[in-house]
């Protein structure tokens, strides 16, 4: 598995050809907490629709995809299979809507830590970030 080097520059990019991930947070968790959220965003300079198949990290037991939508009036989260990304697209994860839920936590998130996330795409392959831990309503700031 190839290990994304930053972009020169900015400690916040990842690059793995086609994609460009880009300022991956997690939020602090309480102690005593099993789950935790991780937000990024996802660019496909490329012409294929790829998908976002799974992630894992030695510091959870397991990683779902999730989304969060409204459902008759009722704002529910639910795993997703994958997470489709096409030519050109930028796909946002972020609260609200999709998100990398972390589970069965071996540990709470402390402001300050950082860990290894492995994100693995239909046809990309795979590319280890760091994600580092924010507040616990951190959000990721938008780049444009």
């Amino acid at each position: 598995m190839p290990a994304a080097l930053p972009i020169v520059g900015s400690a916040q990019e990842y690059r793995l050809d086609p994609f460009l991930i880009d300022r991956p947070i997690a939020r602090a968790t309480a102690p005593g907490a099993t789950t935790g959220v991780v937000f990024f965003t996802i660019s496909n300079a490329g012409n294929t629709t790829d998908r976002l198949l799974r992630a894992s990290t030695p510091i959870a037991a397991r990683v779902a995809l999730h989304q969060m939508a409204v459902d008759e009036g009722m704002m529910k989260m639910r795993a997703v299979p994958s997470l489709e990304l096409r030519p050109g697209a930028r796909l946002e994860l972020q609260p609200g809507g999709y998100h990398l839920m972390l589970l069965d936590l071996k540990q709470p998130l402390k402001v300050g830590e950082k860990f290894p996330l492995t994100l693995s795409f239909e046809r990309a392959g795979s590319v280890l970030i760091t994600v580092p831990v924010e507040e616990m309503g951190a959000t990721p700031a938008a780049r444009r």
